[in-house]
């Protein structure tokens, strides 16, 4: 949308006029400056076009039929033109990328229950192939590799995948973009997905909104931003609080013990274009979180239990009993900051040089007098872990149009230096207060050095109704062990091919066949320290892999009726040395391991529908299958029982049956809409061996909204989360820190969104 050269018009408001003057429906563009008329009585209007920085244009329309391919030229201060396009309303029709990609915009961001307060993986976790876990993680296909995230196309390192919703507001969106299958070769040490998520891009006078959430659990959210822009330059800011008695996924539905949260958040945007051809961009985000870890209140010292701790009805080990009084903590901090330089060498040759850094500090604190205290169980213990991880790195491509291709090529290096103090504190059996026994601790740092470089090509071939998108990739990893003689190189090569075909503009088939690599993140080397299953003085065994898939995946997506396009997309993945993790303890901490092979298979369906502006729903669902067999690697951090079945076991990161369906109605043109979610899963596995299922639920979200437009611009909500009491169980003795994870029985909360500016 900038210069002279035809570029669109991003979030320009449009309003369809009577003769009269009179206003009947209005709609804006979207990021490629196109938007859909809704379905009005056929007659004739007037389009009034409005853009920040832009002469208003009136434009008049004939309605009697169906409108496509019109281009709208705005007219800039100084002269310069901007193209918008307009098409008819109804579903959109099926993209012709080549990788299975859903968007979801900002309109449909705050037509889900919750709007912008949901978090950025809660919102991915409503497309299909992706299985929402604890704490907000997400699971895509049954990969274990994270999803690789981008902000305005930035990349994130890897460490921060499972924190993205601690980093980003929803309020700061305007687009997100979920790929779970055909990631393209730019994309190298996470290849289950791409979280892509665009800013919003003020200009003009300032503006913003400024939100307050108060609802169960006492959770109180305030968040605020604000942007605008003269000129070349833009700035966008926001920031963010919350307090809640909730704050982890519980270890008991009910009640609630010791769960606290206090979370801050803040973001920053500098966006200057330098001039025609050269564009500087600062990404700064920062996220401080302090967690209480949830106590189980369902769980009995051994004094009330003359039978001892028995095995859960999975098979899994019993937990220790941690006193209601103790008083275990832990703190995150997430710092990162990126300076993107893009300059235009043409209309279709752009270099972009992409700088980042990253900090994050993440301390659990054992309450050694309260988890060890008189009533805890002989022998207990708990662990401390002070981890640091400072990164820093760069990617550089080069893109080129020429013809029917357009082909980049780029590199990518990354050093990350992290280290983790630990000690492991020993119940003083012999007191009769307990506590730690100061003989029994076992301390120590481990240092971990690791430096990750990959180099790729890719082109997108646009041949008729084809499109092939064909790239090569290799990367290599270096992970050192810092005061011993441990060091590993691990290095693989990629190859990737897309390729889909419009049989019409409403029937588009795609495919994709790929070998991918993605390396491990060698966190087990901690943990082995802090289970002491190495003891200090002992090499620790860095014999990690890199796992190698062989994908594939075949769709096909289809308008069948101007209000409806359906997608069905089948996939299978074949790995070797497939890698998994496994939780730490009473740690925030997880090791990887690799299984000898590994096997998955599924099939994606989804549908949107769309009857004009006043009801736009979807609905979409996974099947699948994920298996692992042969535990191969970091057998330290299992038993003899676990290491002995050889046979294919299903992995803990997918279930069988996932599924969402979502609508929002809006009667009156906008000012009112009741959104609904409902989501469905079959369970994730639980026991040694993941044998079992843990049971299905479902989970039902409603939102009722109205907006007013007088004394101020400002909106009212009411927000119910698990309308009708679900419980649902993410993990039972399998997860990080509390051991068992349950998701959030009925919430209900009441917002206020006030929004200033013009």
């Amino acid at each position: 949308m900038d210069g002279s050269a035809g570029e669109p018009v991003a979030e320009a408001e449009l309003v369809l006029q009577s003769p009269a003057g009179v206003a009947v429906e209005s709609t804006d563009t979207d990021r490629a400056g196109r938007f859909r008329i809704p379905p009005v009585p056929p007659g004739s209007y007037v389009l009034e076009v409005r853009a920040p920085g832009y002469a208003p244009l009136s434009h008049p329309l004939d309605l009697s039929g169906p409108v496509g391919g019109l281009v709208l030229v705005l007219q800039a201060p100084g002269g310069d033109r901007y193209r918008t396009t307009i098409r008819s309303g109804g579903a959109p029709r099926p993209s012709r990328g080549t990788a299975s990609t859903s968007a979801v915009s900002r309109a449909e961001i705050e037509a889900l229950p919750g709007g912008d307060t949901a978090a950025v993986n809660e919102i991915a976790a409503t497309q299909p192939g992706v299985t929402p876990d604890e704490y907000g993680a997400v699971h895509v296909r049954g990969n274990f590799g994270g999803l690789q995230l981008r902000i305005d196309d930035i990349p994130l390192p890897p460490g921060i995948q499972d924190r993205l919703q601690q980093l980003l507001d929803a309020q700061l969106v305007r687009e997100v973009r979920l790929t779970v299958g055909g990631v393209p070769a730019e994309v190298g040490e996470q290849v289950a997905g791409v979280l892509a998520a665009d800013l919003r891009r003020p200009e003009g006078a300032p503006t913003g909104e400024a939100e307050l959430s108060y609802g169960s659990y006492d959770d109180t959210v305030v968040q605020a931003n604000v942007g605008g822009g003269t000129g070349p330059l833009s700035i966008l800011g926001s920031a963010s609080f919350q307090s809640t008695e909730r704050g982890l996924d519980a270890p008991a539905p009910t009640p609630i013990l010791h769960d606290g949260l206090l979370d801050g958040r803040g973001l920053l945007k500098i966006d200057d274009r330098l001039g025609s051809h050269d564009d500087l961009e600062l990404l700064a985000l920062y996220a401080e979180s302090h967690y209480e870890v949830p106590i189980d209140p369902t769980e009995l010292p051994l004094s009330q239990l003359p039978e001892g701790r028995q095995p859960d009805q999975y098979g899994n080990t019993p937990p220790q009993f941690v006193p209601y009084d103790a008083n275990p903590t832990e703190l995150e901090r997430d710092g990162f900051a990126a300076l993107a330089w893009r300059h235009d060498f043409g209309p279709r040759a752009r270099l972009d040089v992409v700088p980042s850094f990253r900090y994050e500090e993440s301390d659990v604190a054992c309450d050694t007098a309260g988890q060890l205290g008189p009533t805890a169980d002989p022998g207990s213990t708990c662990s401390s872990v002070a981890h640091r991880v400072l990164q820093g790195g760069a990617q550089i491509d080069e893109s080129i149009g020429i013809g029917k291709s357009d082909f980049k090529v780029g590199a990518v290096a990354d050093y990350r230096h992290s280290s983790a103090a630990y000690s492991e504190f020993f119940r003083d059996d012999a007191s009769p207060e307990g506590g730690a026994d100061p003989s029994q601790t076992l301390s120590g740092e481990d240092v971990l050095d690791m430096l990750f470089a990959g180099v790729y090509a890719q082109d997108t071939l646009r041949l008729g109704r084809w499109t092939l998108t064909p790239g090569l990739r290799l990367d290599a990893q270096q992970a050192s062990l810092e005061g011993t003689a441990q060091s590993t190189v691990l290095w693989g090569p990629s190859a990737r091919l897309g390729a889909s075909y419009a049989a019409s503009d409403d029937v588009v088939i795609h495919g994709y066949v790929a070998q991918l690599w993605q390396p491990p993140s060698f966190d087990a080397v901690t943990a082995a320290r802090v289970l002491g299953l190495v003891p200090a003085g002992v090499a620790v065994p860095l014999d990690l892999q890199g796992e190698t898939d062989w994908v594939a995946e075949l769709g096909v997506s289809a308008r069948v009726i101007s209000q409806l396009t359906l997608t069905v997309t089948p996939w299978g993945r074949l790995s070797q040395d497939t890698l998994d993790d496994q939780e730490v303890g009473d740690t925030a901490l997880t090791a990887d391991y690799n299984y000898q092979r590994g096997r998955a298979l599924g099939v994606d369906v989804s549908a949107i529908l769309a009857v004009g502006r006043h009801l736009h729903a979807f609905m979409n669902g996974t099947v699948e299958v994920a298996q692992g067999q042969g535990i191969a690697t970091a057998t330290y951090l299992f038993t003899p029982q676990q290491l002995a079945a050889t046979g294919w076991q299903s992995v803990d990161n997918a279930q069988l049956v996932s599924g969402n369906a979502g609508g929002d109605w809006s009667p009156d043109r906008g000012a009112t809409h009741l959104s609904g979610l409902v989501t469905f899963g079959s369970g994730l596995r639980t026991g040694p061996t993941n044998g079992s299922t843990l049971p299905a639920y479902w989970i039902a979200d409603v939102t009722l909204r109205h907006r007013f437009e007088r004394p101020i611009p400002f909106e009212v909500a009411i927000d119910a989360k698990n309308l009708f009491d679900e419980v649902v169980a993410y993990r039972v003795a399998t997860g990080s820190l509390a051991g068992s994870a349950y998701g959030p029985l009925r919430e209900v909360d009441v917002r206020l969104t006030v929004f200033y500016g013009s």
